[in-house]
């Protein structure tokens, strides 16, 4: 068994986060970002802007603020597939923006109306092309950890908070 922690964050030290501000404005949250840490190799995986990346937890952790903790544990099995989806990811890929842009839309609906629309600037995009960080967790969820989850909201549009109520409703505990 090994175990997990998922992040709910914000940039530290950063003058003028604009991204930052919007999609917690946007979100109605206090974070805008979500990373995994693997805690037995001390690493964090997470999207940030072009792709996924692995980072060391120390470095990582100087230039964000933690808001909010969820830990679980999961097999070894599920940790190796968790890693190969990961790695799935670790590539260049293109379209983040066009992604990001596109969810503003569907978001305000589901913030102000409670309804889902999927994201049609991501309509024609490769799998993982301009990958989100809730979208990489929910699919890692998915893939590798056998989790139950739902349809909606889409995982283009899943939001910061979404992917921490995901890992609760599957078990995992609030630390922070």
């Amino acid at each position: 068994m090994q175990t997990l922690r998922i992040h709910g964050t914000i940039p530290k030290g950063h003058p003028f986060p604009i991204i930052s501000w919007l999609d917690r404005l946007i979100e109605g949250s206090d974070m805008s970002h979500n990373v995994l840490e693997i805690t037995k190799s001390n690493r964090v995986f997470h999207a940030h802007f072009e792709g996924g990346i692995f980072q060391p937890v120390k470095k990582w952790k100087e230039d964000v603020e933690v808001r909010h903790t969820v830990e679980f544990t999961i097999s070894d099995e599920q940790m190796s597939r968790t890693l190969e989806v990961a790695n799935r990811y670790l590539a260049p890929r293109k379209g983040y923006f066009r992604k990001l842009f596109g969810a503003l839309i569907p978001t305000l609906i589901r913030r102000f109306f409670f309804i889902h629309i999927p994201n049609l600037f991501s309509r024609g995009m490769e799998d993982g092309q301009g990958i989100l960080c809730s979208e990489m967790l929910r699919k890692l969820a998915l893939e590798a950890c056998d989790w139950k989850v739902p349809k909606k909201p889409y995982p283009e549009n899943y939001w910061t908070k979404d992917i921490l109520k995901l890992a609760m409703n599957n078990g995992a505990v609030k630390i922070m």
